[in-house]
């Protein structure tokens, strides 16, 4: 198939896949963690069906999508053909957070953010820093069965990319307050969001970024920061996005009355489930190698942001002593 430029198997990804980022967030008005709470229960349901044809990025009701969602690429040369692609979550307009394994062996790396979604344009901005944290083991996290679950409290799977300039057209959103329970809310309970590349039925990304919801993750019970969840309906996900980040929606912090995205983590790793596909001989067409096409499956996991702030933070003041930078979080509940 030759450099055909799609993530590897070192890299997870969704047939509609998740990515977020964050803005700066200033105390605007006072108003309370419950209350926050009360409105992120009382959303709504934003997808019908999603296997193929999810709902397109900038159609999202709560908007700002286009604005957190970006594309990271990591070559292990400046230069190189050949890189892994995973999604990623600006946090800060010079700041963005990813999953640790699709940057565990790059030596360069870039970021793209969303210009226009039909079709995909970016601004590319490259890296003037990287810190990553993964397994000492080194395990291969891409899949939810390749860890060994007595040991799901060592493993971290993060990354944070300092980049050599800020965004001129990011637009980030800041972290769940840090009071937010991502399991135990009761019915109906939040809506949580996934967003990342369109498949067809082959299982081959699209340029084109959709989304996606869910509800009422599992927190593993070896692990406090790492949750497992699964889709509904024909809604798959698959090795390939890496990165993409779980939000939920909440009160905006400086307009009242309007719900946008929170980050709460980012996914990591595929399940053990598969499913066939519809035209196997047509997917291995597009493959080339079977064991090149991605599994994909029902179910997922994703890690809690903020049990990584205090490393996050550490690795920026290191990359920038004299202007270290923090990760803004919604302030209720604080």
């Amino acid at each position: 198939m030759g450099n055909r430029n799609i993530p590897g198997r070192h890299v997870l990804g969704l047939v509609v896949g998740v990515a977020l980022s964050l803005t700066a967030v200033t105390a605007a008005h006072a108003f309370n963690f419950a209350d926050f709470i009360s409105r992120t229960a009382g959303s709504q349901s934003l997808v019908k069906q999603v296997m193929v044809n999810g709902i397109d990025i900038s159609k999202n009701p709560l908007g700002k999508a286009t604005g957190f969602v970006v594309q990271i690429e990591a070559r292990s040369r400046q230069g190189s053909k050949e890189f892994h692609q995973c999604l990623g979550v600006a946090v800060l307009a010079d700041v963005v957070l990813g999953a640790g394994h699709c940057l565990a062996k790059a030596r360069h790396v870039t970021v793209k953010f969303i210009r226009t979604v039909t079709p995909l344009n970016f601004e590319t901005i490259e890296a003037k820093d990287f810190a990553v944290r993964i397994p000492a083991s080194g395990a291969n996290m891409t899949m939810h069965s390749d860890v060994d679950m007595a040991f799901a409290h060592e493993h971290h799977d993060f990354a944070v990319i300092l980049l050599k300039k800020p965004s001129t057209i990011a637009a980030p959103i800041p972290v769940v307050p840090m009071g937010f329970k991502v399991t135990g809310g009761g019915y109906p309970g939040p809506d949580f969001h996934a967003f990342g590349y369109r498949r067809n039925e082959s299982f081959v990304i699209q340029k084109q970024l959709d989304y996606t919801t869910f509800k009422f993750p599992i927190r593993i019970a070896t692990a406090d920061h790492w949750f497992r969840a699964r889709t509904t309906a024909d809604e798959l996900i698959c090795e390939g996005d890496s990165g993409a980040p779980v939000t939920v929606s909440g009160e905006d912090v400086g307009i009242r009355g309007r719900n946008t995205h929170f980050l709460v983590g980012f996914l990591v790793s595929a399940s053990t489930e598969t499913k066939e596909l519809k035209n196997f001989e047509a997917a291995l067409k597009q493959w080339g190698k079977v064991e090149d096409i991605p599994r994909c499956g029902h179910s997922f996991t994703f890690m809690d942001v903020r049990y990584e702030l205090d490393w996050i933070h550490e690795r920026l003041k290191e990359m920038d002593p004299a202007n270290p930078r923090l990760i803004p979080v919604h302030p209720a509940g604080t």
